[in-house]
């Protein structure tokens, strides 16, 4: 079995980093006592810790989000047999400026009119918790 590490602050969030950045998540949201899951992509993690991710605007997650905020975010890197699991809340917001930032271009597969969709949103997910 591997060593179980107990990191904080800056050190925390290298390790953030670097298993969930731009990585695919199981993202979990909740409808009433229903739990939801579905893969997404991370396009991105501020220096504080905020993750992002794109979203349609009329998607269940969005509804989800906006009905509870409470979501959980499991990552896995099996070659090295790590994961991590975050737990934290999330808004819905469109903010043009943090999508030029975040934007690549394999996101117009979903969002076909580009940067300027009217049906992209991000997702924004604040951690409270992680392991």
């Amino acid at each position: 079995m591997g060593e179980t590490k107990h990191l904080s602050g800056q050190e925390a969030l290298e390790k953030i980093r670097e298993l969930a950045n731009e990585k695919t998540t199981m993202f979990c949201t909740f409808a009433g006592e229903q739990m939801t899951t579905r893969p997404m992509h991370t396009q991105g993690i501020d220096e504080d810790g905020t993750f992002w991710f794109f979203s349609a605007k009329d998607s269940d997650k969005n509804q989800h989000i906006t009905s509870n905020m409470h979501v959980h975010l499991i990552y896995s890197e099996n070659s090295s047999y790590e994961y991590l699991w975050i737990e934290g809340t999330a808004s819905v917001e469109r903010d043009q400026q943090k999508i030029d930032e975040l934007w690549k271009d394999f996101a117009k597969a979903w969002f076909t009119e580009g940067k300027t969709d009217p049906q992209l949103t991000l997702i924004r997910v604040t951690p409270q918790n992680g392991h």
